[in-house]
């Protein structure tokens, strides 16, 4: 009865010590309550109809991606501890940006690598998932990378687009104005002069005395940008 008595406030000390570490956001065993089973299984089935419509609605990825997120910091209350506080600015960040990446994806590389983009979107999901399940580390490393191998990369090709579209139109007025002053447009580019010269790598121009074609591309030279006789710009994926 002694022994009872004396263990009795070191098992209120331990108590009490997992309560504080709950408190403080550290979760032992596991981050995921047992009366939560059901309600990821609903949130799992959610997010896999919601997948469906990818090949439907081409913003479904963002759609997927962000309601996702919201679900499972909602259900699981994560925003209420200090990691998942930081998660969730991150991911706030890094959304929209790789967002807006796929979209630039299609513009400068191409249609189907944009739609890799959204695909890779998703992983953000499965990398909050493993956040909850308790693989905290992995799942910041893991978005940190993805977002490092996304958004570099298109939003230099994004300065690129800019810098060679604006070529590619000047190269066009050029050849309006050659066609108003001697009334034929201009065979090549041999009296042009680049402003930007690490733009003309990327420029292709085609002419003949009535007409004229002034075509670009960005990431790869299986999409093309192009201009013919002074028209709108017109684009071809891939």
């Amino acid at each position: 009865m002694t022994d009872a008595r004396n263990m009795l406030p070191k098992f209120n000390a331990i108590s009490d010590a997992r309560r504080h570490k709950a408190h403080d956001g550290i979760l032992e065993d596991t981050v995921i309550p047992s009366n939560r089973q059901f309600t990821i299984s609903q949130l799992l089935w959610t997010m896999a109809i919601l997948a469906i419509t990818l090949s439907i609605v081409p913003k479904a990825p963002f759609f997927v991606a962000t309601s996702s997120v919201i679900s499972l910091f909602w259900v699981f209350g994560l925003a209420n501890t200090p990691q998942g506080r930081n998660l969730l600015v991150l991911l706030t960040v890094v959304l929209p940006i790789e967002f807006c990446c796929g979209l630039l994806a299609f513009h400068t590389i191409g249609e189907i690598v944009s739609a890799f983009y959204r695909l890779l979107l998703l992983l953000n999901v499965a990398f909050l998932v493993a956040f909850v399940v308790g693989l905290r580390r992995f799942a910041f490393v893991a978005i940190l990378l993805l977002a490092f191998c996304m958004i570099p990369h298109q939003l230099t090709l994004a300065v690129r687009w800019w810098c060679v579209h604006n070529e590619a139109v000047r190269v066009a007025e050029f050849a309006k104005q050659t066609k108003n002053e001697t009334g034929a447009f201009p065979i090549d580019l041999s009296a042009y002069r680049f402003r930007n010269t690490n733009a003309k790598q990327f420029i292709s121009y085609r002419g003949a005395s009535d007409s004229f074609l002034v075509s670009y591309y960005v990431g790869t030279p299986n999409t093309s940008h192009w201009c013919d006789n002074g028209k709108d710009w017109e684009y071809y994926p891939d």
